[in-house]
């Protein structure tokens, strides 16, 4: 056996104490942002509770100008909520302390419900919602975790679809994967983005900086914790296909049933 040179073994040790003082460093940060998101929650709902019962004249009649400011005010308020619970989630995925809790589900009656949940958002931007969801066989999985995914995916179409366009999410089973999608028709992503529109904090050049830049980011931890894949597809100019891929269990073996953690996340960019 060759004795390690004395250099080489004070290269190991340094690598290893920088290697501690990087996860050390990761851990902090992570139980700092999982405090700030709940200490900013509370004020946040407090601003949002309070701007809508204004703006809906439950505390006197007020002006059409001032409803418009309200309603501003209240928009702001809700998306500066949603970066706030992207961060949260985010912080906890790091910190492996998000479960996963498979039941057996019908993947298409969440599909339908989160379609119908976010149909009013698609109203107000004029967009028709197309839900393509045949039924198939039960199949165990988390349902939060798997509608997370599909509103953050409907969320981000809604999003760029132009007015007057088509949203469209669909399902189906394949090679013992379920496989979702949701197409819009905006600007699509370019093929150099394709990877990085999933990566945190990343706003493509060519968009209004309108979303918070972790929902995808969230939504990729989450489907690659169970073993699949996401991924875009399209024509950039003619709309795109994000989509998932999470292999399923038959709904018949029980000892799958029980909770779960997601696994840390590796090479997780600095915020």
């Amino acid at each position: 056996m060759v004795a390690m040179p004395v250099r080489s073994k004070r290269s190991a040790r340094e690598l290893e104490r920088r290697i501690a003082e990087l996860e050390r460093a990761s851990a902090a940060k992570s139980r700092f942002i999982a405090a700030l998101s709940h200490e900013l929650r509370t004020p946040l709902n407090s601003v949002i509770g309070f701007a809508k019962l204004l703006r809906d004249g439950r505390v006197g009649p007020i002006s059409g100008d001032q409803r418009e400011c309200l309603e501003m005010i209240a928009l702001s308020a809700d998306h500066l909520a949603e970066l706030v619970d992207d961060l949260l989630d985010l912080a906890q995925i790091e910190a492996e302390r998000v479960t996963l809790t498979p039941l057996r589900i019908d993947p298409a009656a969440v599909v339908v419900e989160c379609v119908e949940s976010v149909r009013p958002l698609a109203e107000e931007h004029e967009l028709e919602l197309l839900a393509d969801a045949p039924a198939i066989a039960p199949v165990l999985l988390d349902p939060r975790r798997l509608r997370q995914v599909l509103l953050n995916y409907l969320s981000n179409a809604i999003r760029f679809a132009p007015r007057g366009s088509t949203v469209r999410a669909s399902l189906r089973i394949e090679r013992g994967e379920l496989v979702l999608e949701v197409a819009d028709d905006g600007p699509g992503v370019q093929p150099r983005d394709r990877a990085r529109v999933f990566e945190e904090f990343v706003q493509l050049d060519d968009r209004p900086r309108s979303g918070s830049g972790l929902g995808l980011a969230v939504t990729k931890l989450i489907v690659e914790a169970q073993g699949g894949a996401v991924g875009v597809r399209g024509v950039p100019g003619a709309g795109s296909v994000f989509f998932a891929r999470i292999p399923v269990a038959p709904a018949h073996e029980p000892d799958l049933d029980r909770p779960r953690r997601l696994p840390a996340m590796s090479g997780a960019a600095a915020s």
